[in-house]
């Protein structure tokens, strides 16, 4: 698939991946062992060096992430 060249497009073929996670087994299971080939075949690219990581949801939990530390040391 062609790279996609706006941030728009990539929000859109991420989105329709998180959907379709909803009913493909496999699909699901890549994204969560290794989602950078998927994301790269899916034309959504990376910085070199970027990871992302998808984590299932669940009801107990809620994830959010903290900002970089700019404390001192």
């Amino acid at each position: 698939m062609e790279p996609a060249k706006s941030r728009d497009e990539i929000n859109q073929r991420l989105a329709r991946l998180v959907e379709a996670s909803k009913t493909d087994k496999k699909l699901r299971q890549a994204l969560l062992q290794d989602p950078n080939p998927v994301l790269a075949a899916h034309g959504i690219p990376l910085a070199p060096g970027l990871r992302i990581r998808f984590v299932e949801a669940n009801p107990s939990e809620i994830v959010l992430p903290l900002p970089k530390y700019e404390g001192p040391a």
